[in-house]
């Protein structure tokens, strides 16, 4: 029967060891990773910001929806089109409202769909490795309450688009790894720079463009390595070896 401790160490071990790895494990290399979801890791807040808007994305989470990708292979690099469904806290202050002055609007959360392009650099012919990559374009709309300004004359909700920008290439890498089994390790980021489209309600029919301050990494959250990897079992089993040494020098 094993002792507490011999199995304390067991559990140390594998605690310590691929179960605790970073990154997504999948069943395949396919990209991007069925049932992954890119989140901003660090929790400041996105700001967008232009002399008529300020604007704060909170907790930004991106879930691609892979059964509906579309792959290309373009010489020797592969791109990817899919779904795509952004969820946040969007809040937002209107600098200089007509005949107001300064309008804050509270916090709302938001649900943003749409496609989303992106390229992996060199990865034809290849499932695995690691490969720079490039979002082409992101194109995400839904809609945000806005109560405060239902009182001059704006309707209880109004669109919201969020663009990947034109000005500015949203990069990253990608890393799938085969850890055997039939298993992979997919570590992924984009540093994104986006900007958001809203209508301007005191000129119908304009609209205004308020970029982000930066970009924002987006990473993509990691899960349970269902399988230790071989390092793994070489380390859990001499630390197995070691613990059965020290019981074998046992005086009974």
């Amino acid at each position: 029967m094993i002792g507490l401790r011999l199995l304390a160490g067991v559990m140390v071990l594998f605690g310590a060891s691929g179960f605790a790895m970073g990154g997504f494990f999948a069943g395949s290399p396919d990209l991007p990773p069925d049932g992954g979801t890119y989140v901003h890791k660090d929790g400041t807040p996105v700001l967008f910001t232009t002399d008529d808007l300020r604007m704060v994305l909170q907790d930004p989470v991106l879930a691609p929806d892979a059964a509906t990708t579309g792959r290309n292979t373009v010489g020797p690099d592969v791109t990817y089109t899919f779904d795509a469904t952004l969820v946040g806290t969007l809040g937002t202050t209107i600098v200089n409202f007509p005949g107001v002055g300064e309008v804050s609007l509270a916090p709302q959360i938001v649900v943003l769909e749409g496609p989303i392009e992106m390229i992996v650099l060199g990865q034809a012919g290849q499932s695995t490795g690691t490969w720079d990559t490039e979002i082409l374009s992101m194109d995400l709309s839904g809609t945000v309450p806005v109560p405060e300004l239902v009182q001059f004359g704006a309707p209880q909700a109004v669109p919201v688009q969020m663009l990947e920008s034109t000005g500015q290439a949203s990069l990253g890498e990608t890393t799938v790894t085969d850890i055997g089994g039939g298993h992979f390790r997919i570590e992924s980021f984009f540093d994104v720079f986006a900007e958001i489209v809203v209508p301007d309600i005191t000129s119908p029919g304009s609209f205004l463009t308020t970029p982000s301050e930066g970009s924002f990494r987006m990473e993509l959250l990691g899960n349970s390595n269902p399988i230790p990897e071989p390092g793994s079992l070489v380390v859990m089993a001499a630390g197995l070896v070691g613990i059965g040494l020290r019981r074998g020098k046992r005086v009974v």
